[in-house]
């Protein structure tokens, strides 16, 4: 692809994407093989697990393009989903309660 376009940018923005891709779908999966019999917690820690990955993604790309790392798009992204994971711990330890 970089000799097509004759840039260098696009693949060493695609590497770094991909590898940050990649650690954070490992980590995924690592974490829904230990937490099998609680789906809804393994969820909402991968979600909490997607903050640090846009974060490292932002960076980079900002680095890479010289443009700012964060915006208040980004923000609202984080309080998104720290909004879905609380409300999935939550469901968690209702649901664990409730079996008891």
């Amino acid at each position: 692809m970089s000799i097509i376009v004759e840039n260098h940018l696009i693949m060493s923005i695609g590497i770094s994407m991909a590898l940050y891709s990649v650690v954070y779908l490992w980590c995924v999966y690592l974490i829904f093989r230990k937490l099998k019999k609680r789906m809804i917690i393994a969820a909402a820690i991968s979600l909490l697990l997607a903050m640090p990955l846009c974060i490292m993604i932002n960076i980079s790309l900002a680095k890479d393009l010289s443009v700012s790392a964060f915006d208040k798009w980004d923000l609202l992204a984080f309080a998104i989903i720290a909004m879905i994971s609380v409300a999935l711990f939550i469901i968690d330890h209702c649901r664990m309660h409730k079996q008891d």
